[in-house]
């Protein structure tokens, strides 16, 4: 089975958010973990996660990081998202993404 996965679904699995769609998230996550599914995340959801957590930019990278092990980006090179993620010359992600991904 193949499933784009919606930013909220990934926001409520970083961040353990308190709510009824906690474990329906983590439900989804692991499904993708087991290779049950095959997840993809919408290239403009990386900014809209990395702007909507609110922790260190080094932490901020390595939940993009581990979310792009898990699932595949859509509308972008796989490798040229985690290019823009692992440039610290940027404090701006979208800049950091257009900078490595040319089609954007």
């Amino acid at each position: 089975m193949v499933a784009l996965i919606d930013t909220n679904v990934i926001l409520n699995y970083i961040t353990d958010r308190e709510d009824r769609f906690r474990d329906s998230s983590k439900a989804v996550m692991d499904l993708c973990s087991q290779g049950k599914v095959d997840g993809y995340i919408a290239f403009h959801s990386l900014s809209i996660i990395w702007y909507s957590l609110r922790i260190p930019d080094e932490g901020k990278r390595m939940w993009l990081k581990d979310i792009c092990k898990l699932l595949t980006v859509a509308g972008a090179s796989h490798a040229q998202v985690l290019e823009a993620i692992e440039n610290v010359q940027f404090k701006d992600l979208r800049i950091a993404c257009r900078m490595n991904v040319r089609e954007w």
